[in-house]
């Protein structure tokens, strides 16, 4: 009885363990308001599809501070990458990008400055 009690338990808690979501961000950067936005880009390394959502955190015009653009949460495939962006147009503010994912050890992000086709500046996730 107590056997089973206790695997029970670890069984709860290992369900537990998995069910929390882990967050990375990358920023802040600043777009400047020529043309330029921010890139939010996340791939996964891992084996199987996972959920994942992107939030761009900043203040654009009329809206203020907070959620600028967000996608998910879907399914994202094994070695596969997604992107969102967002123009800002308050380039003294800066912006950020938020990744909520299953596990870090499988996803890699990063947030980039620059138009759609080129990259001005990038900064890794943590």
């Amino acid at each position: 009885m107590i056997g089973r009690g206790i695997a029970a338990l670890a069984l709860s808690l290992s369900l537990t363990a998995t069910a929390h979501a882990a967050t990375l961000f990358a920023g802040p950067l600043n777009p400047n308001l020529n043309e330029e936005r921010l890139i939010c880009s996340v791939t996964n390394v891992g084996t199987t599809a996972r959920n994942v959502t992107i939030e761009i955190y900043g203040t654009v015009s009329g809206v203020g501070p907070g959620v600028v653009d967000s996608l998910g949460p879907f399914a994202l495939s094994a070695l596969d990458t997604v992107t969102i962006s967002a123009a800002t147009g308050f380039p003294d503010f800066p912006h950020v990008c938020k990744f909520t994912v299953p596990s870090k050890s499988v996803f890699r992000a990063v947030a980039c400055v620059g138009t759609i086709t080129n990259e001005r500046t990038c900064v890794p996730a943590q």
